[in-house]
């Protein structure tokens, strides 16, 4: 079977960088068992120096990817912040246990 490449690359497939902005943020989040962890709020410090809580997260998609050779979950959410609504992700590094939100 090795004559095709069937089964030569068998590892974890790697999605390269992160792209966008990376903020660090404090999540609160719901630990189930046998479940990726689900964030409920989160807060992050804008670039106006204020620190925001965004507590009605809708989150659309999860995915389980690896960046750089990182494992993560990657979450992709909607949120109504300051009267608009965005788009973003949130990623949780599964190994050193940090959230970062990409915008």
């Amino acid at each position: 079977m090795g004559v095709f490449g069937i089964g030569t690359n068998v590892k974890r497939i790697d999605s390269g960088i992160i792209r966008g902005n990376i903020y660090p943020i404090a999540c609160m989040t719901w630990y189930a068992p046998g479940c990726p962890p689900r964030p409920l709020l989160f807060k992050f410090e804008g670039e106006d120096g204020i620190l925001q809580t965004i507590t009605d997260i809708k989150i659309s998609h999860t995915d389980f990817k690896c960046y750089d050779g990182e494992q993560v979950n990657e979450y992709r959410c909607d949120a109504i912040i300051g009267g608009i609504r965005f788009g973003f992700k949130l990623i949780f590094y599964i190994l050193n246990c940090q959230w970062v939100m990409v915008v």
